[in-house]
């Protein structure tokens, strides 16, 4: 173990040595005739497609409130039951639950990311995964049909397929 003063003597030379003269700043640099011609100022200022979605009226940013709600997948004309809507392991993948910012399946659900076109009933839109360390994103098209009894989703199934699945709106409780 180290003496009390040799650790004292240490620590009163590391505080000191902040308190010197400092070195004056170096001077200014020259400047230095650029081989590239400088660029002309643009004409006219180009849309910034990441600015869209942030300059949108906030009812545009979120899901349009005909598309929110619980869906069943429809296989059958019928309107579907309370059972056809249960959260279970039962209906997992046939229900599906959009809200202001997300859709949700059984134990997933994808974050709105952006907006590319919206109307009171038809969106189109990507969204965020997140599954474990593992995040994808998905551009999906949402529309509701018949006096909003009807939702169709169309997206990806798979890498180069799109798929085209249909529900029925959930009774509400």
């Amino acid at each position: 173990m180290l003496p009390k003063s040799f650790v004292l003597i240490v620590v009163a030379a590391v505080s000191l040595a902040g308190c010197g003269p400092r070195a004056a700043p170096d001077p200014a640099p020259t400047a230095v005739a650029s081989p590239l011609p400088t660029p002309p100022p643009p004409t006219a200022a180009a849309p910034d497609p990441a600015a869209g979605a942030s300059e949108r009226p906030a009812s545009e940013s979120k899901i349009p409130v005909a598309i929110r709600g619980t869906w069943a997948k429809s296989e059958r004309d019928a309107a579907p039951t309370a059972a056809d809507c249960a959260d279970n392991y039962t209906n997992a993948g046939r229900v599906v639950r959009i809200e202001v910012d997300r859709i949700g399946y059984f134990e997933t659900s994808a974050l709105l990311e952006s907006i590319d076109q919206i109307s009171a009933d038809y969106l189109r839109a990507t969204f965020t995964e997140r599954v474990g360390d593992s995040v994808s994103h998905s551009t999906l098209t949402l529309a509701v049909e018949d006096d909003g009894t009807r939702l169709t989703i169309r997206g990806p199934d798979s890498p180069g397929a799109r798929s085209v699945t249909r529900y029925r709106r959930c009774p509400t409780a």
